[in-house]
């Protein structure tokens, strides 16, 4: 199965004009991307198909915002997560996005797809915890028809 991950991980990048590395240690694809962006596919299990990208530390814990800034930013992965279903978790200290594929019920096209929304996002996340999204309801850039898309990027 790790052959039906290197295929599809080629195709995305064959078709995204981006250089394929061999996966690292782990059997994780890294790519680093403009103006921050960067992504990591790996599957886990032959199967499962994980794409991910790290956003940054968590609120740090001792300041007194910490709270009311994990609770604004839940706010608005639960009002996005039908029109933005990439999923903004902790892990180990750091606010992680994340989507899963299911291998067997994707197609390459449809992979390459999903990995271009992810990476629309991820951009569109960094730009709500850097205090520059388009407006303070993530609903916004849908109706005016924003792509997060990096406009360089052809697919």
């Amino acid at each position: 199965m790790a052959d039906f991950l290197f295929d599809y991980v080629n195709a995305l990048a064959q078709r995204a004009g981006w250089s394929v590395t061999a996966p690292d240690g782990e059997g994780i694809y890294h790519f680093y991307l403009e103006d921050g962006i960067d992504l990591d596919i790996r599957s886990p299990d032959g199967r499962n198909c994980i794409v991910s990208a790290d956003l940054g530390s968590e609120p740090d814990a001792s300041s007194p915002q910490a709270a009311s800034e994990l609770q604004k930013l839940g706010r608005v992965a639960a009002a996005g997560a039908t029109k933005r279903p990439s999923v903004l978790s902790l892990a180990k200290g750091r606010l992680e996005l994340y989507r899963r594929l299911d291998l067997h019920q994707v197609s390459q096209d449809r992979f390459i797809e999903q990995v271009r929304d992810f990476l629309n996002d991820q951009m569109w996340w960094k730009n709500v915890l850097s205090g520059n999204a388009p407006s303070s309801s993530p609903f916004s850039a849908f109706s005016a028809g924003a792509d997060w898309f990096p406009a360089q990027m052809q697919f």
